[in-house]
């Protein structure tokens, strides 16, 4: 029984979550709740030196949780693969992924290039896909999973 109501007053505990975007004020912040509720994290985000200090800040504030991560490129399909193979190989099942990720181009579209169209679509729509088809299926097989996306107010601009 106590189980039970354990679940109930944590849902999160022992569960393992993904965030991308980890680094940034939204994604970190995220990273410092979860941690907070024993949830196991991998951390995904472009700044290595800045994973391992929030790896090591997570783990002042809970030493009994997983704490993993990974410097990704998101607009790299390669970097993505190799990251979701490290993930199922160490860390799996992912029953949590919240995209924090993004980028937005502030500038008028005359001076903006395709590549920074392609550089955001990559980081705001595809990775977020691939990662959720990939982790899908581990919610689906446990029958409990949560996808989150975080956006912001800027992309109404």
């Amino acid at each position: 029984m106590k189980s039970n109501l354990q679940k109930l007053v944590n849902p999160l505990k022992g569960k393992n979550c993904v965030i991308t975007g980890a680094t940034g004020g939204i994604g970190k912040e995220i990273a410092y709740q979860l941690a907070e509720k024993n949830c196991n994290l991998f951390l995904i985000a472009r700044n290595e030196k800045k994973l391992k200090t929030l790896q090591n800040k997570l783990k002042t504030i809970n030493s009994k949780i997983k704490i993993f991560y990974k410097k990704t490129d998101l607009t790299n399909f390669n970097d993505i693969e190799l990251t979701i193979s490290k993930i199922n190989k160490e860390f799996s099942p992912v029953l949590i992924l919240i995209n924090c990720a993004g980028k937005f181009i502030i500038k008028p579209i005359s001076k903006s290039t395709v590549k920074e169209l392609n550089e955001s679509f990559d980081i705001n729509f595809k990775a977020p896909f691939i990662l959720s088809k990939e982790f899908s299926n581990h919610m689906n097989q446990k029958k409990w999973g949560r996808l989150v996306f975080i956006g912001s107010s800027s992309s109404y601009l």
